[in-house]
């Protein structure tokens, strides 16, 4: 599983196996970790992630990703869905990959709730599902050991601290803006 994400992420990247072994091992070496025909020695494995500009973790939570192409793309349209305020497509990404079972834990998890969370805030004005969804979101992602999840979880703290200003309860958003702070 490790040599087809290192063979994707390097075609991606638009880099030869010649290119990628440059320095770290022989290109028939790359190509037989590619097949899974051998596993990288550790050294190995943290010199391919630097060419790759990747970390280890990173690519540990790829190769766990069955399709990580499609959920970059995913993340991508429903980030740019909320920055044009188009909360009715925000909406319907997420209804359409919510219950899928890629994404019935960990991060794509916690981001997906937190999204709805947004979309169902400001298409329904239903503030305590909102809330609910977004704090489902947070107790989710502190579970998640994953590079990402620190900085997701700023983000849902202060989702949560802007909704509750927008709501009017000051002091929730208070104590969600103060906890946000240590982190960031």
């Amino acid at each position: 599983m490790v040599g087809k994400k290192i063979k994707a992420l390097r075609e991606t990247r638009g880099i030869t196996q010649s290119e990628l072994s440059e320095g770290i091992c022989d290109r028939t070496f790359i190509s037989k970790i590619e097949k899974g025909q051998v596993h990288p020695s550790a050294d190995i494995l943290y010199k391919i992630c630097i060419r790759l500009n990747i970390s280890i973790d990173e690519l540990e939570y790829y190769t766990s990703e069955t399709h990580y192409e499609y959920t970059k793309q995913l993340k991508e349209d429903i980030r740019r869905a909320a920055r044009e305020r188009d909360y009715k497509r925000v909406k319907s990404l997420v209804s359409n990959s919510i219950k899928s079972p890629l994404y019935q834990d960990g991060i794509m998890k916690s981001f997906l709730l937190w999204n709805k969370g947004i979309a169902t805030y400001y298409l329904t004005q239903n503030n305590s599902k909102a809330l609910e969804e977004l704090q489902e979101a947070l107790d989710l992602i502190r579970n998640v050991a994953h590079v990402d999840a620190k900085i997701m979880t700023i983000e849902i703290i202060i989702s949560l601290g802007v909704l509750n200003v927008e709501i009017g309860d000051h002091s929730k958003a208070e104590y969600y803006l103060l906890e946000a702070n240590p982190l960031c």
